[in-house]
């Protein structure tokens, strides 16, 4: 078990690095979370310079930068949904609107 913000959470297949508060989304690559049957406020992005992973919530503005285990394995809505559980546990504030 580790600490992220204050909560302890079970080791998972994700890891949150930071919070990113000055980012323009033109500079990130549209990763999961665009097409789909229901409106999502949460997607994922990837950025040709990094091998990690961004979260933004587009109704807060915010944005998450995080690594996956396996991140070869990060292509389908089992695997976004999956990650939305995540940072439900870690910063459950994030899903209150």
């Amino acid at each position: 078990m580790r600490c992220i913000f204050g909560r302890k959470v079970m080791a998972q297949s994700y890891h949150l690095i930071q919070e990113i508060t000055d980012f323009d989304l033109l500079d990130f690559d549209a990763h999961l979370g665009w097409i789909s049957s229901e409106l999502l406020s949460k997607r994922i992005y990837t950025r040709q310079s990094s091998k990690h992973f961004f979260l933004h919530d587009e109704n807060s503005n915010r944005l998450f930068e995080f690594t996956a285990a396996q991140p070869e394995s990060l292509n389908s809505t089992e695997k976004y949904r999956e990650v939305i559980r995540y940072f439900k546990s870690i910063i459950p504030e994030l899903f209150d609107n």
